[in-house]
């Protein structure tokens, strides 16, 4: 054992034993060599560096100057035992506590290198904890002679910890303001597996920082990446980013903000059956706002599952997934009421899924908020796709909030539901194939829902309970369905069908609405009702075995039904004052 107490620089190199043999005899294996450094350092302007070569070697670097604000360094580089040939036993262990007043830099790399496959686990631990709020950074040099680029009270601290092999496990928790923190695990090439990363920074300072977490993690797969992101009370900025190939890997980031400021999440799997999950959230409001909440996810391979959630404040998150059997949940909550009523939140969301049966499921919640809205954008590319959007908005002393869903899918066997609650509300569904089948509801004022399917057997239902509502259904193919509820004043709905076994109901309520059906194909069927005042039906069906049924009460009614060739029937009831009915059919089975 090395044992070394400095007070400012330290190099400590280590290099395994070989064993010899005379000439002529068999060189041995040579025997795994366990080396152990331990570093100690007070004062100011630590730096310790350390050299390790060889299996199972534990390197320990503890750094305090609680005394100044000057930095400390802590460089430590473990490596396989040059020639040994040893089958999987590097078991390198490197620790690295930094604390006090002044900034760390701590770097560690541990390669497995001359074993076949990468080497048994690895293991690196630092811990930096800086007293300090905003002073100077210090000006550290890399192994690789270049400097750290830095300025003073960008950030406290710098963590970078670099392995290869499998299994490996990298831990770096950091306390302070703008901290830095890097976990490389694998690279291109390399068959390294099952490795584990976890990053949590915490910031107690006011002095806006910017807290910064990178995992990447390259190989077979199998990787779990953990990054925790916490700032109470400070106002700062927190950014992660995971970068995971191969199959089988998990990352997950929680990030929390006590005020202003903002946070960035960025995730980016490339393989099969990965999950990812991120949740950012707000604990409270910087002078009655709340800095933006951004995530970004992507997702390339089969069978991957993402997860985000993300609470009070601007919302943004963008998803994409390519492959099949993709799942993706996404909830935002801009609840800015619970901690300061009468400001801005807003909910943005855009996912692209292109593949077969993926899924998408959608919640957006707004409370509280002056102005603001709620936005989904979902297009997906493939088969069996399912897209599920709930929308809720509650604006501050009644103001609205705009709430807009569109939802494009293209393939077959497509499913749309989606579910707007309150504030003002725009829905648009576009299904191209087959089997499609698109449901809406919309509960509040101002809505208006629009809906295009292409294909055959395409559902369509859309109800509408509120003020302004207006419905326009597309359908073209066989088979279709549409179904329009309309409750209260100014409603106007719009069917358009074209294809063959087509059927339409409308059902209005109030005033002052509009219903215009046209119907080209065969065994149509169209029913209008209608109840309140200023009702307009219109129904046109060409084909056979048409028949059209309009029931009218109220003022100023009038339907016009034109229905030619086929057994057309037709049935206009009319209660109520200045009605008129007009119908003209051509038909008779011939």
């Amino acid at each position: 054992m090395l044992r070394l107490l400095l007070a400012s620089t330290a190099t400590v190199a280590l290099v395994g034993a070989h064993s010899s043999a005379q000439e002529g005899e068999e060189t041995p294996p040579p025997a795994p060599s366990v080396q152990t450094s331990t570093i100690n350092q007070t004062g100011n302007n630590n730096d310790a560096t350390v050299f390790q070569d060889g299996e199972e070697s534990i390197s320990t670097i503890t750094q305090d100057n609680a005394d100044g604000d000057d930095g400390q360094v802590a460089d430590v580089l473990q490596t396989d035992a040059v020639g040994s040939g040893t089958f999987g036993t590097a078991n390198n262990v490197s620790t690295v506590t930094q604390g006090g007043d002044g900034e760390g830099f701590a770097l560690v790399t541990q390669n497995s290198t001359d074993v076949t496959p990468p080497g048994a686990p690895n293991t690196v631990d630092i811990n930096q904890e800086t007293l300090t709020d905003g002073a100077p950074v210090l000006d550290a040099i890399g192994r690789d002679g270049s400097p750290v680029d830095a300025e003073p009270g960008q950030f406290n601290a710098v963590a970078t910890a670099t392995q290869n092999g499998q299994g490996n496990a990298t831990s770096i928790t950091q306390v302070g303001s703008g901290n830095v923190a890097t976990s490389n695990q694998g690279s291109d090439g390399d068959p390294s597996f099952d490795n584990t990363s976890t990053i949590t920074q915490t910031d107690l300072f006011t002095s806006g920082g910017v807290n910064t977490a990178t995992v990447n993690q390259n190989g077979l797969g199998g990787n779990a990446s953990s990054i925790i992101q916490d700032s109470d009370p400070g106002v700062g900025d927190q950014t992660a980013t995971v970068n995971q190939d191969g199959a089988g890997n998990n990352s997950g980031i929680i990030q929390d903000l006590a005020a202003g400021g903002s946070q960035t999440a960025s995730v980016t799997q490339t393989g099969d059956n990965n999950t990812s999950d991120i949740d950012q959230s707000f604990s409270a409001t910087f002078f009655g706002f709340d800095g933006p909440n951004e995530a970004s996810l992507e997702q390339i391979g089969n069978g991957n599952t993402s997860n985000i959630t993300q609470e009070d404040g601007f919302n943004d998150a963008v998803v994409r997934q390519d492959g099949d059997d993709n799942d993706v949940l996404v909830t935002q909550s801009s609840n800015v009421e619970a901690v300061s009523p009468g400001t801005f939140g807003n909910n943005d969301l855009n996912i692209l899924q292109v593949g077969a049966r993926n899924q998408a499921l959608v919640n957006q919640t707004t409370s509280g908020s002056f102005f603001g809205g709620t936005d989904t954008d979902i297009d997906q590319l493939g088969d069996d796709n399912s897209a599920t959007v709930n929308q809720d908005a509650d604006g501050f002393l009644g103001f609205g909030v705009l709430q807009t869903a569109d939802v494009s899918q293209t393939g077959s066997d497509n499913i749309s539901d989606i579910d707007q609650d309150g504030g003002s509300q725009d829905a648009d569904v576009i299904q191209s194939g087959t089997f499609a089948q698109s449901t809406i509801t919309q509960d509040g004022d101002d809505n208006d829902a629009n809906v295009d399917q292409g294909g055959f057997q395409n559902i369509s239902f859309v109800a509408q309970d509120g003020t302004d509502n207006t419905a326009d259904i597309d359908q073209s193919g066989n088979n279709n369905l549409s179904s329009v509820n309309q409750f209260d004043s100014n409603n106007f709905a719009d069917v358009d069908q074209t294809g063959s076994d087509g059927d339409s109901f409308i059902e209005q309520r109030g005033s002052d609405n509009q219903a215009f059906l046209t119907d080209v194909g065969l065994d149509n069927e169209s029913d209008i009702l209608q109840d309140g005042t200023l009702n307009i039906a219109d129904v046109d069906q060409a084909g056979f075995d048409n028949i059209s049924l309009v029931d009218q009460l109220g003022n100023d009614n009038s339907a016009t039904v034109d229905q030619s060739f086929g057994t057309n029937v037709s049935d206009v009831f009319q209660t109520g004052n200045g009605n008129i009915a007009n119908v003209t059919q051509v038909g008779g089975g011939s």
